[in-house]
């Protein structure tokens, strides 16, 4: 039996509720978001294209907001 490791539907994915955020972290060169198992908040951009975050980080939309706004 073949499984995903993708989620059933991209609307589950985290970084689809905080779309408008996205966005500009996008138009601002993100590229790359990594989520590592840290527990609490954890945010860092590493440098223009990419971002690290805590699976809780990534998990709460106001949290992932604001990670998102990071700048390198």
């Amino acid at each position: 039996m073949w499984r995903t490791t993708m989620p059933a539907a991209l609307g589950t994915l985290p970084e689809n509720r905080v779309i408008p955020a996205l966005v500009t972290a996008w138009r601002g060169g993100l590229t790359t978001i990594i989520q590592l198992p840290y527990l609490g908040f954890f945010a860092q951009r590493i440098n223009r294209q990419h971002l690290v975050v805590s699976r809780t980080t990534r998990n709460d939309p106001e949290m992932l907001a604001q990670a998102l706004a990071l700048e390198a």
